[in-house]
């Protein structure tokens, strides 16, 4: 039934790539549209900043419904879809455009847009980010320990940092991964709430870190974390 199921994903895939201007590719949980049949290596990489995330997508829609309507803010770049194993979509993908003014403008045009009766995506700026805060911790915690309980859940953790005590009610921390698209699949995975950690239900959600802005020359830049949401089921 899967494997059926998954030949009739590829299928469709196919057909729309006869009929398309994009390069595509099916792997690892996957459908990846582009770059253009036009574009190469010499060519200029997109801006950074030029990606968006699309959720609350019908599981039912595909590449043929969202490419149409996501060229109409520009020309995209690439479009990954994610898909599982009965071939359906996951209910969200990344769509990168080539300046940062399409981005805008697909957010701008597209979020909240009803794409079926009744059924509206979101669409928000992605942001290249890989560090997820995870709060309502015990306040005894220590790094390595924190570290050892979110591996056992989700792979690629680069580094992270936690912050605890006496005087806190609980505590909390951040955890930073390889690279973005390991720290969406961790979000994803904690984000329904299914998962306890040191047997509670944490509060995950992206963390947005940015440089202090003072003009300090010390050898360890000062972060400021904040979170952020991001719309999914």
């Amino acid at each position: 039934m899967f494997k059926n199921s998954i030949n009739q994903s590829k299928d469709l895939l196919i057909d729309r790539v006869a009929s398309s201007n994009y390069r595509a590719a099916q792997e690892n949980g996957q459908r990846i549209f582009g770059p253009p049949l036009d574009w190469n290596e010499d060519l200029s990489l997109p801006e950074k900043g030029s990606e968006v995330f699309v959720g609350k997508i019908p599981r039912d829609c595909f590449e043929n419904e969202l490419i149409p309507l996501f060229e109409r803010p520009g020309k995209i770049f690439k479009m990954r879809l994610m898909v599982d194993f009965s071939g359906k979509n996951r209910g969200y993908c990344f769509v990168q455009y080539f300046n940062k003014k399409d981005a805008k403008r697909a957010v701008e045009m597209l979020n909240n847009y009803e794409i079926r009766d009744r059924c509206s995506i979101g669409v928000m700026h992605c942001r290249n980010n890989n560090r997820l805060f995870f709060g309502n911790l015990p306040n005894n915690l220590n790094r390595t320990e924190m570290i050892k309980e979110v591996a056992k859940y989700t792979p690629g953790i680069k580094n992270a940092i936690y912050y605890g005590g006496p005087h806190r009610d609980n505590g909390f921390g951040f955890v930073e991964y390889e690279n973005h698209k390991a720290t969406a699949l961790a979000r994803r995975k904690f984000f329904p709430g299914s998962i306890l950690l040191f047997g509670r239900k944490p509060k995950v959600d992206w963390a947005k870190s940015e440089e202090d802005g003072n003009d300090d020359r010390s050898n360890v830049s000062k972060m400021l974390f904040r979170i952020l949401t991001i719309i999914v089921h």
